[in-house]
């Protein structure tokens, strides 16, 4: 068995990795209607923590793994499988990027005449 001794970053308070190892995994099964959301990056830490704050109903907090120094390595939340989304980006042609900027145009003079 190999035993790994990580240090702690004081910016934030979590196990020292590198970008490349830290992931955030999310695991949904076919009749859930909850998905689990497990980190290791702060990033995504920051972002979760403040959806529990602003929606607790929705995205919880519900488990923080530490090492025995107290430092985190990972943190758990809960997620409504509907505000999951994926999506793709979309490429315009010169002439929808046109209309686009046309509709706007007309939108914001609508809106300022109000």
């Amino acid at each position: 068995m190999e035993e790994i001794v990580m240090k702690a970053i004081p910016e934030h308070g979590g196990v020292s990795m590198t970008r490349a190892e830290q992931e955030t995994i999310i695991t949904i099964g076919a009749l859930d209607k909850i998905a689990e959301v497990c980190s290791n990056d702060p990033i995504y830490w920051r972002k979760l923590d403040a959806m529990c704050e602003k929606s607790p109903d929705d995205y919880k907090l519900t488990k923080i793994h530490r090492t025995k120094d107290g430092l985190i390595l990972c943190k758990w939340y809960t997620v409504p499988r509907k505000l999951l989304g994926f999506r793709s980006s979309r490429v315009y042609t010169e002439e929808q990027r046109a209309q686009i900027a046309e509709r706007f145009k007309q939108y914001r003079e609508a809106k300022a005449e109000l």
